[in-house]
């Protein structure tokens, strides 16, 4: 594996951070002023390198400054199942706190930088600034309101409802502008896809060409357009969105 460099965050400006620096763009929307962490450390990361593995001794949560993570768990029979990819602005880890060890694998899916904050600190910080303890408890509760929509998902829908799901909740969370047929990075391969979705192979790669075919997305190199946004919530049993006045205007209405 591939060493990973490290930087220690300096006046709580962490590497090619601007002031205000925060410990990335939570996906909760609250934001934390590094000031507040002078240990906090950048890592970098090359396709393929691992953050942590399974089993691995806990002792940070990791921010996501860009790039992408894949998060794995082993099966009973000793496979590979993916159970989330992490975006720029997720926190990484979260499901190992409360253990001594880390209870699943993290592994860079593109060139990727977190920061990396040692849980003690976190720890040692929410007992006198509560917004950190909040934050924690907000981001907990972000992930499993993550994990049971993705068993429904599993559970109730067919493969091109999944994908098709999986497709908005990428561009959402990547924050695209999806009317405009905004590239969505999707670094992870079809397997790694199918692997998350419960699909096999060759089921992912017909429903992306399908889609691709009938115009509703359109299939680039490493990336996905969405071309059309509605018919893609309506097969994922989604409501329709109304264009914005603004773009209502363009059209002429």
């Amino acid at each position: 594996m591939a060493m990973m460099a490290a930087k220690r965050c300096e006046s709580g400006v962490c590497g090619h951070c601007v002031q205000p620096c925060v410990l990335g763009t939570l996906s909760s929307g609250l934001r934390l002023d590094l000031r507040d962490f002078p240990e906090l450390k950048e890592r970098h990361l090359a396709r393929g390198d691992y953050l942590f593995h399974t089993s691995g001794s806990f002792e940070s949560l990791y921010a996501v400054r860009s790039g992408m993570l894949k998060v794995t768990v082993l099966t009973e029979d000793g496979r590979e199942q993916i159970t989330g990819f992490f975006l720029p602005g997720d926190l990484v880890g979260l499901d190992s706190v409360g253990l001594r060890h880390h209870a699943s694998s993290a592994a860079a899916l593109d060139d990727t930088v977190v920061c990396e904050l040692p849980f003690s600190v976190l720890e040692r910080h929410g007992q006198s600034v509560p917004r950190i303890q909040a934050a924690l408890f907000r981001m907990l509760s972000g992930q499993i309101r993550r994990e049971q929509s993705t068993l429904l998902l599993l559970g109730s829908l067919r493969a091109e409802e999944r994908l098709a799901q999986f497709l908005i909740d990428m561009s959402e969370r990547a924050h695209t502008d999806a009317d405009c047929g905004t590239a969505i990075g999707m670094p992870m391969t079809r397997e790694e896809i199918g692997s998350y979705l419960g699909l096999k192979l060759e089921t992912v790669s017909r429903t992306l060409s399908k889609l691709h075919r009938e115009g509703v997305i359109e299939v680039i190199k490493r990336g996905v357009r969405i071309r059309e946004l509605n018919k893609l919530r309506l097969l994922a049993g989604l409501s329709v969105r109304k264009p914005a006045p603004s773009a209502l205007r363009r059209l002429g209405h």
